[in-house]
């Protein structure tokens, strides 16, 4: 029952994540307002602030959360924070954040299967992401699920 509850309520927070990277994307929002609005939500939707989570790294990150679903939030909302930098010419920035979004997804599938939309998300971030980048775990979880590159 418990379990049953815990995940429909990350459901719930993934649709609210969701409107807000909508709002992101289509320009209704700010730069300053939309990292504002992720920091909030990863404070409130993980219950840790977004500093703490941003000074560690992408594996110590997960073992904090602990739970793959959070671990994917969490990843969801870097992948946001990724496109904010992007759309404000941080091209840099917006690299790093796909870089650690990744490993965060790829975190997440050590610690259980993914769903189809994260899945996707891996797909898509390895085609931004050098495979050289990434800790060798990282490397040989993507081998071994079978990426390209």
């Amino acid at each position: 029952m418990f379990h049953q509850r815990e995940r429909d309520l990350i459901v719930r927070q993934i649709k609210q994540l969701a409107a807000l990277v909508a709002r992101v994307l289509t320009g209704k929002m700010l730069a300053p307002e939309a990292e504002e609005e992720l920091r909030r939500s990863t404070r409130e939707m993980l219950g840790v602030e977004a500093e703490l989570l941003g000074a560690l790294d992408a594996r110590s990150a997960a073992d904090l959360l602990a739970r793959s679903e959070r671990i994917a939030l969490y990843a969801r909302i870097v992948s946001a924070q990724a496109e904010v930098r992007a759309r404000t010419g941080d091209a840099p920035g917006a690299n790093e954040e796909r870089r650690r979004a990744l490993q965060l997804w790829i975190e997440a599938g050590l610690r259980g299967p993914l769903d189809d939309e994260g899945a996707a998300a891996v797909a898509a971030l390895e085609g931004k992401v050098a495979r050289s980048d990434l800790p060798e775990r990282h490397r040989a979880w993507l081998a071994k699920r079978g990426g390209a590159r």
